[in-house]
């Protein structure tokens, strides 16, 4: 339940919206594996912020919308390719390496030691051990100009939201391979994946015939704008509010489930 939880239920609030963004959902796994499921957060509304999210939450036996949260600036115009090919990475916090696959990175840097990494936001103090053609920045104000300077972002996170860093590199035409599929990426979660694609990338852009990832560029644009996400949301919430029925918690599952 937790403190939030708790005091909603105590105050009997019957609009509550729970949105499921990243490792919630493993935390809640356990506690459902274990027979801990409270019915009264099973019985509210879920939404997840992206679709294999909500494919897991669904798996814990609820009721779940795939409903974006997650929002970008979308640029004025798609930067061109840079002449020089390189792979850029986003890091939060060295310790967390693991669950964002630098060790994937690391590996396929050290096997194509003629292409230029970029890892970027370990924390201050933290430090990488990593191959030469790796260079680790910490934290940005802006991934903008690390967006324009590069070919490919590679996020190959063991478990992941719709991250926000994602969405910016597509916006900018940059080729990106990520987890999970999705449209505009390319699926490349391991060592494996990623070096057979930043290898097809990068002799692409040898012969002269990488292109900005025009598709994924139009594909943010269209869905992923503050205006579209902001109006996707508060559609949702006005249905749940003006709700006639005496849950409205079950009536939105029950129209998600019929629509």
């Amino acid at each position: 339940m937790g403190k939030f939880l708790t005091m909603a239920r105590l105050l009997q609030k019957r609009n509550v919206v729970m949105f499921w963004c990243g490792s919630d959902t493993l935390n809640a796994r356990k506690e459902y594996d274990a027979g801990r499921a409270e019915p009264w957060v099973t019985g509210r509304v879920h939404w997840a912020g992206s679709p294999w999210l909500a494919d897991e939450v669904r798996a814990m036996g609820l009721k779940c919308e795939y409903v974006p949260s997650t929002w970008v600036e979308i640029p004025d115009s798609i930067p061109a390719m840079p002449k020089e090919f390189s792979v850029l990475a986003h890091l939060p916090s060295a310790i967390q390496g693991e669950l964002y696959g630098v060790d994937h990175i690391i590996e396929v840097a050290r096997r194509l030691p003629q292409i230029k990494f970029n890892v970027v936001g370990i924390l201050p103090g933290e430090s990488l051990k990593a191959p030469a053609n790796v260079t680790v920045h910490g934290r940005v104000p802006s991934m903008y100009p690390f967006f324009r300077q590069t070919s490919v972002f590679w996020r190959p996170a063991r478990h992941d939201g719709l991250a926000f860093v994602s969405l910016e590199a597509m916006a900018h035409g940059r080729h990106v391979l990520w987890t999970y599929p999705f449209p505009g990426c390319i699926v490349a979660p391991d060592a494996i994946s990623g070096y057979q694609e930043i290898q097809r990338l990068y002799d692409l852009h040898c012969d002269g015939n990488l292109r900005v990832n025009q598709f994924g560029a139009e594909y943010v644009a269209a869905n992923f704008s503050p205006q579209i996400i902001r109006e996707g949301i508060l559609a949702r919430w006005k249905k749940i509010i003006q709700s006639p029925s005496s849950d409205p918690a079950a009536r939105y599952c029950d129209d998600q489930t019929m629509n």
